[in-house]
């Protein structure tokens, strides 16, 4: 018996119809009529799958991608891909699903899926954007499909670390030689302060006639392992 059925539900692109066979059989058999038999009989059925038009469907459950921060407006980053899978195949298009203006910052081609940066970014600001993408179909539609975009946006090196101390330090003139006068620190822009690392030197200009000496302590904790 070929039933080809099962508590699956029914899909017409996969396959279009059914054919098993049914049989029937008398539960209880009075043997004094055992010769007269057989008591049962069989049916073919052909069950016919009846096409639904559906709506697009999406390469992936979500997309992400990653762009620059330094990245000029109307770069290409990344592409949604939706099809049709009735029979028929529709064309697709695709909007952004605006829900505040920080979708604003990206634009999608509505024919070909394509998204592109629409303003330029900041990761100091926004770090990651999410928003969704709707694709429809053109023969009807009401027929959509929704996915999620996660695009995160990565670190350019554009800041230059800034002293986080007063400029001016003073001291004793009869100061010992070795006396920490002033602990320099310093701040990045471009990383949080867990992921922030610095060396300490003296310029060019004051080595060849230093009265003061900096010593790095950055460089002997990373040593250490601290």
């Amino acid at each position: 018996m070929d039933n080809g059925c099962s508590n699956w539900p029914l899909d017409f692109e996969t396959k279009k119809a059914y054919t098993f066979k049914v049989e029937a059989s008398n539960v209880h058999l009075d043997h004094r009529f055992h010769s007269v038999g057989p008591f049962k009989d069989t049916a073919t059925v052909k069950i016919n799958v009846l096409d639904v038009d559906e709506p697009p469907v999406f390469s992936k459950p979500f997309y992400t991608m990653e762009v620059y921060e330094d990245t000029p407006v109307g770069t290409i980053i990344g592409a949604v891909t939706a099809q049709d899978l009735d029979i028929g195949s529709s064309a697709v298009r695709y909007f952004i699903d605006w829900k505040n203006d920080m979708d604003s910052y990206f634009t999608i081609d509505g024919m070909e899926g394509t998204i592109a940066t629409n303003e330029l970014l900041d990761r100091e600001n926004t770090a990651q954007y999410n928003f969704s993408i709707i694709a429809s179909k053109v023969s009807n539609p009401l027929l959509t499909s929704k996915v999620n975009v996660i695009i995160n946006v990565l670190d350019v090196n554009e800041f230059a670390p800034e002293i986080t101390v007063p400029y001016e330090s003073y001291v004793c003139e009869n100061a010992r030689p070795g006396q920490v006068i002033q602990v320099i620190g310093a701040a990045d822009k471009d990383l949080s302060p867990p992921g922030q690392k610095f060396s300490f030197r003296l310029s060019p200009e004051v080595t060849t006639k230093p009265n003061f000496t900096i010593h790095d302590f950055t460089k002997k904790k990373r040593q250490q392992g601290l």
